[in-house]
């Protein structure tokens, strides 16, 4: 590019696009911080703050593998927008979806019921209160999992950074609000119950932005077979605390390998195709 082109570049009009991403990033960024702030100031004991930020870890780590299709989508979804082409872009988002399903609804169900063993065995036995927290932090695999796709995969590449922002904003709000009441009263537990609140809350405002785009009735439709397997799935793992193994490493294993085979077992049932699809993703 030479200078003459850099002097004629317009770089006003790009401020408050740049303005409107950065905002979201830092509220984010607040977001996922505000809680164990307000824990470590609120709270006398210092194990609530650290059971907290343990517990946060094990679902954050989780949640990244169900999100894990945001970076190959993104740059998809953008490019058919560009195209105007309505129909592949609901396709795309389709989809997205049902991966998300896929692995959200297993994975959420799947640490509750292998967190009394899971826990201790990973952060040691002095982190035994984490488990409760680890249980009550796991809807947000599936919350953030349904907002990851449609803020990251709808909203921000089809340029409607505004109502991203508004619904993280909206969010960060709610949390700091409702942490002033529950974290004096529940300590960590209080923290985790309105982390779930307020991220449901994002989850409502980006549905409602886009209710009109996207056939929400289809989507949960489509939710259903994932859910009832995973119920399924969950079912059998607490059924197989009646063996009364003492190894929690052997109880752990066992739950894993018999909690995956009958998901994969109950989604064949309910429908043969749910997984042959994913390998057509582009």
């Amino acid at each position: 590019m030479s200078f003459r082109n850099i002097e004629n570049l317009n770089i006003k009009k790009h401020i408050y696009p740049i303005i409107l991403l950065f905002i979201p990033q830092i509220a984010i960024k607040v977001y996922n911080i505000i809680d164990k702030i307000m824990i470590g100031y609120m709270i006398l004991d210092r194990s609530e703050l650290g059971n907290y930020e343990e517990a946060y870890k094990i679902i954050n780590v989780l949640f990244t593998i169900v999100s894990s299709l945001s970076v190959v989508m993104i740059p998809r979804i953008a490019s058919i927008f560009s195209t105007g082409n309505h129909n592949e872009l609901n396709k795309y988002l389709k989809k997205s979806f049902e991966f998300t399903f896929f692995l959200s609804f297993p994975i959420m169900f799947g640490i509750i019921a292998v967190s009394k063993e899971f826990v201790p065995i990973f952060l040691g036995e002095e982190y035994k209160k984490a488990t409760l927290i680890v249980i009550s932090l796991a809807p947000i695999i599936l919350f953030c999992g349904i907002t990851n796709v449609i803020g990251n995969q709808y909203l921000l590449p089809t340029k409607r950074q505004k109502q991203y922002t508004i619904s993280i904003i909206a969010g960060l709000i709610v949390n700091f609000t409702f942490n002033l009441i529950f974290i004096r009263i529940l300590g960590a537990i209080g923290a985790a119950f309105v982390t779930i609140i307020s991220q449901f809350i994002v989850l409502l405002i980006q549905i409602f932005y886009i209710k009109k785009q996207i056939d929400i009735k289809e989507i949960v439709i489509s939710s259903i077979k994932y859910l009832i397997s995973s119920f399924i799935m969950f079912v059998v793992c607490n059924i197989l605390n009646m063996l009364n193994i003492d190894n929690r490493i052997l109880l752990l294993i066992l739950k894993v390998l018999v909690g995956g085979i009958i998901y994969f077992i109950c989604l064949f049932i309910l429908c043969r195709n749910s997984i042959s699809r994913f390998y057509k993703l582009p």
